[in-house]
């Protein structure tokens, strides 16, 4: 089991900007370094990361590899969804076209640049999340988002409020 200390994350993580931390990580997931943003939330006075949030990256580089697996079927059904309800005035079966995949495995070559990982862990959140971004060629404005619970990729979600469908607000005296 991989653990990152709080030392080790303050000194990759240097000093917070307006929106939090941010470093790179190894990702055996990805089975390279991806950026990581640790962010302050709603309490931008915040200069401290907080301990649920290491254990939730902690919690993100124990991912088992094999749920690489998961990520390419919850892309697929992504970019199939979009290939059914956008026009992108070139025929689907163009492989230039942005949702050009025959297989789970093939929206990786749709990706462009690296998965980010934003953790947004609240303390009073009953469960560990993380998200993690991806900007396919399909949906290059948004973005396409996967919600990561106790270590498990569990679904994809829209580019906000990531987390309500699975810790709403006001539960567990929460915001």
């Amino acid at each position: 089991m991989k653990t990152m200390r709080r030392a080790e994350v303050e000194k990759l993580a240097g000093a917070p900007d307006g929106l939090g931390w941010h470093f790179k990580v190894h990702s055996d997931l990805f089975e390279k370094q991806v950026p990581v943003i640790i962010s302050k939330g709603l309490v931008e006075s915040s200069d401290v990361i907080e301990d649920y949030q290491i254990d939730a990256l902690n919690m993100f580089l124990n991912i088992d590899p094999f749920q690489r697996i998961t990520v390419a079927q919850l892309l697929f059904s992504h970019c199939k969804f979009y290939n059914e309800i956008a026009d992108y005035g070139i025929d689907r079966r163009d492989e230039s076209h942005p949702c050009y995949a025959t297989r789970p495995e093939d929206v990786f070559k749709k990706i462009t640049g690296e998965p980010q990982v934003i953790i947004q862990a609240k303390e009073w959140w009953k469960n560990l999340y993380c998200v993690i971004s991806f900007s396919p060629e399909w949906e290059n404005e948004h973005g396409v988002v996967l919600v990561v619970k106790n270590g498990h990729i569990i679904a994809f979600a829209d580019y906000q409020d990531y987390f309500y469908d699975f810790e709403p607000p006001g539960r567990n005296g929460g915001e």
